[in-house]
C-alpha cells in the first residue's frame, strides 16, 4: 500500500472532529446504513490506519 495514501487517511481524518472513532468502530444496524450513505472512504479509512 503506497504510503502517501496512509497519510491522506491520517489527514483526512483529523479534519472531521465531529465524528467520533468509537462510533464507526461499533457500528449499530442503524447506523451502518448511515456509513454507506456518506461514503466508503470512511471505512476504507479506518481500516488502513
Amino acid at each position: 500500500m503506497p504510503r502517501h495514501l496512509i497519510s491522506d487517511a491520517h489527514e483526512w481524518i483529523n479534519e472531521i472532529p465531529t465524528v467520533p472513532i468509537y462510533y464507526l468502530a461499533k457500528p449499530q444496524p442503524r447506523e451502518r446504513a448511515w456509513q454507506n450513505q456518506r461514503g466508503k472512504k470512511t471505512l476504507l479509512s479506518l481500516t488502513l490506519v
